[in-house]
């Protein structure tokens, strides 16, 4: 089975969103419907800003991104990957000042 969706999932663990997942709900995220994926995944973010850690933000636009991709809306998906990029260069950013100021 070499669906997008089924490339997509690979890589969810590896992104920290599947216990999120399953936090919610009994089911692993591969599995719900893409809405409830993406209530899902955007619940995430709020609580990510909130705690102000970019890489789990940067995760959840990703995962918005493919979402979207997979639904034909490649605009709105390229846009959701720009703001995934940005987060995650100004976490590296972050990082890297941190470890040179050690």
């Amino acid at each position: 089975m070499s669906s997008r969706s089924s490339q997509i999932d690979m890589f969810v663990p590896q992104l920290a969103l599947e216990p999120v997942a399953q936090d919610h709900t009994s089911a692993p995220i591969g599995e719900l419907s893409l809405r409830q994926q993406e209530l899902l995944l955007r619940r995430q973010l709020v609580k990510s800003r909130r705690r102000g850690d970019l890489v789990e933000q940067a995760a959840c636009y990703l995962r918005l991104g493919d979402i979207q991709l997979t639904r034909g809306d490649t605009e709105l998906a390229g846009d959701l990957y720009r703001q995934a990029l940005k987060l995650s260069q100004t976490a590296h950013d972050q990082r890297q000042a941190t470890a040179r100021s050690k």
